[in-house]
C-alpha cells in the first residue's frame, strides 16, 4: 500500500517558521499528495489522476489486496502498466462466481473499497466502519492480535516462492486486455519488477505511462474504435 502524508505527517508543535520555509513545506506536502508513485496494480484512481489524495487511497489498495487474496490475481491485472492504469480508471471489476468462489459479504466489502469516490469509499471515515462491516461479523477485535494463526508457512529460504502461484498461470479471461487496444507503446513492465526502484524514477515512469494510457483510452473510446453496446 502507498503511504500518504496524511498518515505520516507529524503534528504541529507550535513552532514558528519563516514564510519562506512555511511555503516550501506546504509546496512539498502538496507535491507528495499529488504524486503518482507506487506499484501499478494497487494505485487508487485519484493518484493516477494526480488529484489530492489521503489515507482513503490506502483503503483502495486494501480492496485490491483482498480481491487478490481471494481470487489469486489483482482485479485490474494486465501485462502492461498502461493497460493496468486504463483498467483502474475505466473497467468494471471481473467478479468471480458469487457465492461459489466469493461470498456476498466479501464482494460487498471489496466493491465499497474500490469506490472511485474517495469520500464515499469504505474506510474514508475511519477504520471503525471497516471493522463494522458484516464481512467481519463475529470477529473480536480486542483479542484478535492474541489469536493463533490458522497456517504458518515454512519456506526453505528467503528466496522460496513455492507458496505463491504465478499470476501468469491464471486464465487470461481474468484480465481486461482487448486485442484491438492492447498494443503497448513501450515495454515499461521491467521497471516495476524491482521493488528497490528509486521512487523519483518510478514517479517519472508512471507519468509517462499515464500519458500513453490517456491516449490509448481516447482511441479505444472513439466512435470508430469503441465497443458496441
Amino acid at each position: 500500500m502507498n503511504s500518504t502524508s496524511d498518515l505520516t505527517r507529524p503534528e504541529s508543535n507550535g513552532d514558528l517558521v519563516s514564510n519562506g520555509d512555511h511555503l516550501e513545506n506546504e509546496l512539498g506536502v502538496d507535491k507528495r499528495e499529488r504524486s503518482a508513485v507506487g506499484t501499478p496494480d494497487y494505485l487508487a484512481p485519484e493518484i493516477l489522476l494526480g488529484t489530492e489524495h489521503g489515507y482513503a487511497a490506502d483503503w483502495w489498495s486494501v480492496g485490491v489486496i483482498l480481491f487478490e487474496l481471494i481470487t489469486g490475481i489483482p482485479p485490474f491485472n494486465s501485462d502492461h502498466p498502461e493497460r493496468i492504469f486504463y483498467n483502474i480508471l475505466n473497467a468494471k471489476i471481473p467478479w468471480p462466481s458469487v457465492p461459489n468462489e466469493m461470498s456476498y459479504e466479501a464482494q460487498d466489502m471489496i466493491n465499497r473499497f474500490l469506490n472511485h469516490d474517495p469520500n464515499q469509499r469504505l474506510g474514508a471515515h475511519g477504520s471503525s466502519e471497516v471493522k463494522a462491516h458484516r464481512f467481519f461479523k463475529g470477529v473480536n477485535w480486542d483479542t484478535l492480535s492474541m489469536q493463533k494463526v490458522a497456517f504458518i508457512p515454512h519456506p526453505n529460504g528467503i528466496d522460496d516462492t513455492s507458496y505463491f502461484v504465478s499470476r501468469h498461470s491464471h486464465s487470461s479471461s481474468a484480465t481486461y486486455d482487448d486485442q484491438d487496444c492492447s498494443d503497448a507503446a513501450s515495454d515499461t513492465s521491467e521497471f516495476f519488477s524491482d521493488t528497490k526502484e528509486n521512487l523519483s524514477q518510478l514517479a517519472s515512469i508512471n507519468h509517462d505511462v499515464l500519458v500513453q494510457s490517456s491516449k490509448e483510452a481516447s482511441r479505444c473510446s472513439s466512435p470508430h474504435n469503441g465497443p458496441t453496446s
